[in-house]
């Protein structure tokens, strides 16, 4: 049976996941330097996640305990875009290229 998440993103930076079948959080937590999140996207990197937000676009990799069930988020403090930017929206359109709203 494949599991199923969902990930959201909220006012000034948090990020929770929730698995689907028991509705249980698996992850709560606050990114580094990432402010009000208004887009996420599941980027084509194994485990990487993109955030839009209020002050640019983040990414950070989705590191999974087989043992616990649970999540940990690995913020990259290098990969950051249009910083202090208000980035509302994006999409991956092709592996590693991007198109985002300014």
């Amino acid at each position: 049976m494949k599991e199923e998440f969902i990930i959201f993103g909220q006012h000034f930076g948090h990020v929770d996941i929730i698995k689907v079948d028991t509705m249980r959080k698996v992850l709560q937590t606050k990114p580094l330097k990432v402010n009000t999140i208004f887009n996420i996207i599941m980027t084509t990197r194994k485990g990487e996640i993109c955030f839009c937000g209020y002050n640019g676009m983040f990414f950070g990799k989705l590191k999974r305990d087989p043992q616990k069930g649970t999540f940990e988020l690995l913020m990259s403090l290098t990969e950051i875009y249009f910083a202090d930017r208000y980035v509302s929206r994006g999409i991956e359109y092709q592996p590693d290229k991007f198109v985002v709203c300014i």
